[in-house]
């Protein structure tokens, strides 16, 4: 999961660019996901944006204006790639969350789903990544204060808690920072 958290005073577009190899195919995906990959049997990347309805995904290759979508591997001869850009548009201040979701070759489930979870108790942000073989719970904050964050509980600056199908626990950490 990538967290990216921007605070301004005034409203902005923010833009978050993901840049691929030339060899990298990008393909549209099921519920507002995008797929990286070198070919469909082969393992793949899902980005996955966790607030789909507020994010505007576009893709760019080889464009001269503006200058994205470009590779150059030896810095004298630029090749065309794809650059993804997910976009918010006309905020003050945001939080743009991609779920990074590796498959193995030949595997992809449109199932696996990123929202964000109650936070209560202190001052973060929580997610749950379900997938077809439990969840993932996610927690990240500025403080050690006591946190809620779905059914579990933490002090820590960043908690991750892994379930089963039948919410059994199987993992879990907590980081505690200096």
């Amino acid at each position: 999961l990538m967290v990216d958290e921007i605070q301004a005073t005034k409203r902005h577009n923010y833009q978050l660019l993901f840049h691929t190899h030339p060899e990298i195919v990008v393909r549209a995906g099921e519920n507002d996901r995008v797929i990286l990959g070198t070919t469909t049997d082969t393992a793949s990347l899902h980005l996955i944006p966790v607030d789909p309805k507020n994010v505007k995904i576009s893709r760019l290759t080889g464009s001269e204006t503006p200058i994205q979508g470009w590779s150059s591997v030896d810095h004298h001869h630029k090749r065309a790639s794809t650059a993804v850009n997910f976009e918010r548009e006309n905020a003050v201040s945001t939080v743009l969350a991609t779920l990074l979701y590796p498959f193995p070759a030949g595997e992809t489930d449109d199932e696996v789903k990123i929202e964000p979870l109650e936070f209560s108790s202190g001052k973060g942000l929580a997610y749950v990544v379900n997938t077809y073989r439990g969840r993932d719970y996610l927690m990240f904050s500025h403080d050690k204060a006591l946190k809620k964050f779905g059914k579990y509980r933490s002090k820590g600056i960043v908690a991750g808690i892994r379930t089963n199908k039948n919410d059994e626990i199987l993992t879990q950490f907590e980081l505690n920072g200096s």
